[in-house]
């Protein structure tokens, strides 16, 4: 039985990934699949028959990931706060589930990480805790609890502060609006009023 097809959004995603990856490598582009799949055997078909260029020569070679010479495709700090951007870009999108942003928010962290940019890396972790909290936030909703309520709102004001902190205005609204419906009338509109409205007027 073959496995169910990813989302079309992740396969548009995954697509712009190899696209950038051809057009921003100068000799070499190395592909790695961590398990043999249907897709990566017809791409290697497809690289490795010579008749498709006009020279007659392959486009791509088959290799073992340990007969790789690693040391020369470690990418700059550079590069990978570009990886890191992209990654955070692609979190933006409203086509993805909260639960795709925030795995693409890790991946950027991790690039940020590496390439030991602590500003960016600080953007990328404050985004990415917004996303879970809006996550528990949703699971809050459903539950009745006054005492996990009451939790939740205390750390959903220090993770919007948070995003202040970093001048993330829009999640900022979209994180207070997704804690609206567990407040008071009062303090829904206090928060419009105060916080959200303002935001919005930038």
């Amino acid at each position: 039985m073959k496995e169910p097809c990813p989302p079309i959004s992740t396969h548009i995603y995954l697509q712009k990934f190899i696209y950038t990856a051809v057009t921003r490598s100068i000799e070499t582009l190395y592909f790695a699949e961590t398990h043999s799949s249907e897709a990566g055997d017809a791409a290697c078909r497809w690289l490795l028959q010579g008749e498709l260029q006009p020279d007659g020569k392959a486009i791509a070679t088959r290799n073992k990931v340990d007969d790789l010479n690693v040391e020369c495709a470690i990418m700059t700090n550079d590069e990978l706060c570009v990886v890191g951007i992209e990654n955070a870009e692609m979190a933006l999108s409203s086509d993805l589930g909260i639960d795709q942003a925030i795995n693409f928010l890790q991946r950027a962290k991790d690039a940020f990480e590496q390439a030991q940019n602590s500003d960016l890396c600080l953007k990328a972790t404050v985004h990415r805790n917004s996303l879970l909290q809006r996550s528990e936030i949703l699971r809050v909703a459903q539950s009745t609890g006054l005492f996990e309520t009451a939790s939740v709102e205390k750390k959903t004001a220090k993770v919007a502060a948070s995003l202040l902190d970093e001048n993330n205005l829009e999640e900022t609204a979209t994180l207070i609006n997704a804690l609206s419906p567990l407040l008071n009338e009062y303090i829904q509109s206090k928060l419009d009023e105060n916080i959200v409205s303002r935001i919005k007027a930038f």
